[in-house]
């Protein structure tokens, strides 16, 4: 049973919160870390919604796999997504991979470039307004 087959029924209504279970246990398992050309089909395909996916694309960023979906995720972001909609994905995608120390593989090394990129980029929109959760984010970012 593939991954892939479950993603492509995220974008609709009556399966969305069903499949997410599904995926769910996908992440926790070694067979997760496997797909991960399938899990980034939720960006290039463009299957999630924010306000509908928001818990599901925390999970996934802050999960084992989510450092090598980086790339992906910051090209998504690049199609017109602001980054303060994201805020709390990125800040939780960056105490996943700095605070919680996990190791990163030499094959990984683009997250460690990646990330700081994005959490930068963050904390320069949060600058840049005067919106008190964004000020909120200011200081996480720096924390990270």
């Amino acid at each position: 049973m593939s991954g892939c087959r479950f993603i492509v029924y995220l974008e609709r209504e009556g399966y969305n919160s069903k499949v997410k279970v599904v995926l769910y246990k996908f992440l926790g398992s070694e067979i997760g870390m496997e797909l991960e050309h399938t899990w980034a089909r939720v960006f290039y395909d463009e299957r999630v919604e924010l306000k509908r996916d928001k818990e599901f694309l925390r999970k996934l960023m802050s999960s084992d796999v989510g450092g090598k979906l980086l790339y992906v995720f910051m090209d998504y972001l690049k199609k017109g997504q602001r980054l303060s909609d994201y805020a709390e994905i990125i800040i939780d995608t960056g105490k996943s991979m700095f605070q919680d120390q996990k190791k990163v593989s030499d094959a990984d090394y683009l997250i460690e470039y990646n990330l700081p990129k994005l959490m930068i980029a963050l904390y320069d929109e949060a600058c840049n307004t005067d919106v008190g959760k964004n000020k909120e984010y200011e200081v996480q970012c720096l924390d990270i």
